[in-house]
Parts: C-alpha cells; sequence; structure tokens
C-alpha cells in the first residue's frame, strides 16, 4: 500500500495535470516468460555436384601468386545464365504470348519493323532537312584541292 502512494505521489510530482489515478504496477514492463526461439535451426547441407561441367566450373583456385594465361582463364560462376526458351507451355514461364503481347506488328512472327519505322508517321531521318554536304554523300560538300607540283 506504501508503494503505491509513493508512485501515486511520484506521478502527481511529473504529471500534476494527469487525469491518472489508478496504480502504475500494471503500466511497468513485465519480463517476457517466452522461451528463445531458434529462427535458423536447419542444418546447413554441403553442396552436391551433380554433374562434372558443374564441378569443373566449381573450382577456381584465385590465389595472388597465379598469374591470368590464356589456359586458366574461363567466366566467373554465374556470369553466364542460360537464355529464356519463350514459347514452350505455360508452366515455364514464357509461354502463350511470350512476353510480346497479344495483337501488334511485334507480337507477330518474322522480322518485324525496320530501323527508323515509326508506325506510319513520317519518320524522323524525312523530316529532317537535307543539308549541304551530306545529301549527296560526304564528298560534295568538302573544298577541292589542286595538287601544287
Amino acid at each position: 500500500m506504501a508503494m503505491a502512494a509513493v508512485e501515486a505521489s511520484l506521478l502527481s510530482l511529473c504529471c500534476p495535470s494527469s487525469p491518472f489515478k489508478g496504480n502504475l504496477t500494471g503500466l511497468k514492463p513485465k519480463a517476457c516468460n517466452f522461451t528463445c526461439l531458434k529462427l535458423h535451426s536447419k542444418k546447413k547441407r554441403p553442396l552436391v555436384i551433380i554433374s562434372q561441367a558443374a564441378a569443373a566450373a566449381s573450382v577456381v583456385t584465385t590465389s595472388p601468386g597465379v598469374r591470368f594465361r590464356l589456359d586458366n582463364l574461363g567466366q566467373q560462376p554465374g556470369s553466364r545464365k542460360k537464355g529464356k526458351r519463350k514459347g514452350r507451355g505455360i508452366s515455364a514461364g514464357q509461354g502463350n504470348s511470350c512476353g510480346f503481347g497479344m495483337r501488334g506488328q511485334k507480337s507477330r512472327s518474322g522480322p518485324g519493323v525496320r530501323k527508323g519505322f515509326e508506325g506510319g508517321q513520317v519518320p524522323l531521318y524525312r523530316r529532317i532537312p537535307k543539308l549541304r554536304g551530306i545529301a549527296g554523300g560526304m564528298h560534295v560538300g568538302l573544298p577541292k584541292y589542286v595538287p601544287v607540283t
């Protein structure tokens, strides 16, 4: 009881205008009784190499005394990714429309559009004026020199 009176007097000193008239024991943080959870409890499995090509790629010896020569050069592990095989079914991730959309010229088979094509609009290279020396080739606008003998 004396403890509650001391706490109430302390509360009135630090917060004189507080409407709180209750007990502070419920507001104090209590020690957590939960047992510690093991978040990373899985054992790390050793790396297993299945193919000989992967084994050759995984063996990378780079010590400071070794010089790089043509016979010991190679790709870094993970630097060469296989390309996506498009159009091999929906479970492969790039099936159906293969990431090109449903409609339009670039979704159809064939070579696509040529360079500079703007969908029927007059392209930029035809909208800009012809510049002197460039229209007939680069030699047209150059000065003509007479050889001196």
